[in-house]
């Protein structure tokens, strides 16, 4: 400091962290944290948001103000730069507070100037210092622009690592409880993306198509029933003949089905018979008896009438001199040798006085000159002397 001979003390120069003091012409320290104003050199100002004096720094001369660093911020006592905590960051030099990281991104160490995203799966913490697990029935792809959310209507996170969702196929919904993708209901179709209500039950006589993985519905065939999710064959006996059923029906009397699946039934060969519903076979009918026009049962010959084989289509009448007294015959009975068939084959008689049996078929009269009694099986000559009636 220089003093002017009949003048006040001037300060010529005060070194750059000093300012002139205009009453006492004397240089002196600016406090700490402030520094000269440039504009006037007798004052001292903070620095400004994010800076500092930059005392004793080569870089600064002067005593001029340095910015703090990417990833610090000034401290409280406007003289020093403090590091950003974990969970935080600042990007910038210069004014600014530290950030809380974004959501999905974390940061673990002070003095960070970028956060990290947390890895497909998880999440960051509330005050971003780490990162956890995706709670159940979330997601998070590992971008680092947000936490964990809930999959889309109709899909589901994917497993075991919940990176992304899936939607559910044709036949599934997304189940609220599991966060996966259930199958619906026997009897049921979805689309692709449905939730529980989506699942929707197939028709009367339909089933979950299976050449579309349930994702819509096919009727039942003819010979078949639906049962569940399934078109089951129709058993021996029992026959479906449009599509759509969800029952087959019993085989009537006098008709078969003889094997699985059937469309139809079939009739009865002449001479069997299927007595009761549902039969998976035909039957003959016995000796002594034939099959009705329906097939449905075997009756008995009637009297006079035979069937000598099993099968039969028809009774025959007995052969002259032969009868059937009863019904049922599977054979018929010659008559004796002074007896005759009657007409109807039903039984058996003598022939009366004056006739004879003639191949037990028909009685004839004795020839002139002849007579015979009743039940006689041949004619006598009238003594001499006398004549026939």
């Amino acid at each position: 400091i220089h003093r002017a001979p009949g003048r006040v003390n001037i300060a010529t120069r005060c070194s750059g962290h000093q300012r002139h003091n205009p009453v006492t012409l004397m240089c002196e320290a600016c406090p700490e944290g402030t520094v000269v104003n440039t504009s006037t050199t007798d004052s001292c100002v903070p620095c400004g948001s994010g800076a500092i004096p930059a005392f004793g720094d080569p870089s600064f001369p002067g005593g001029k103000c340095k910015a703090c660093g990417p990833g610090s911020v000034k401290a409280g006592d406007g003289k020093s730069c403090e590091l950003c905590p974990i969970g935080r960051y600042k990007s910038a030099a210069g004014a600014g507070a530290c950030q809380l990281c974004p959501a999905g991104q974390t940061v673990q160490y002070e003095g960070a100037t970028q956060c990290t995203p947390c890895s497909a799966g998880y999440e960051a913490s509330t005050d971003r210092t780490s990162c956890s697990s995706c709670a159940s029935g979330t997601y998070n792809d590992g971008s680092g622009t947000s936490n964990c959310q809930a999959c889309a209507s109709g899909w589901v996170p994917l497993s075991p690592l919940p990176s992304g969702c899936r939607e559910c196929p044709n036949g599934t919904y997304a189940s609220d409880d599991s966060f996966s993708c259930e199958s619906c209901a026997e009897g049921q179709y979805s689309l692709a993306g449905s939730v529980e209500s989506g699942c929707r039950a197939c028709g009367v006589g339909e089933i979950p198509d299976p050449r579309t993985s349930r994702g819509s519905c096919v009727a039942c065939g003819p010979g078949t029933f639906t049962s569940g999710d399934q078109c089951v064959d129709c058993a021996v006996g029992r026959f479906a003949a449009l599509s759509g059923q969800t029952t087959c029906e019993a085989c009537a009397p006098g008709r078969y089905a003889d094997s699985k699946g059937s469309r139809k039934c079939i009739s009865c060969q002449a001479g069997t018979v299927a007595l009761s519903q549902g039969s998976t076979t035909c039957s003959a009918c016995a000796a002594g008896t034939y099959a009705n026009d329906a097939r449905t049962q075997c009756v008995d010959c009637p009297i006079g009438h035979f069937a000598s084989a099993t099968g039969s289509l028809e009774c025959s009448l007995c052969a002259a001199g032969t009868v059937a007294p009863s019904s049922g015959s599977a054979e018929c009975s010659a008559c004796g040798a002074n007896q005759v068939a009657s007409d109807d084959r039903s039984q058996c008689v003598e022939c009366p006085a004056g006739t004879r049996p003639k191949d037990n078929a028909i009685c004839e009269a004795c020839p002139r000159g002849s007579i015979s009694d009743a039940g006689a099986t041949t004619c006598s000559e009238c003594p001499t002397g006398t004549i026939g009636n």
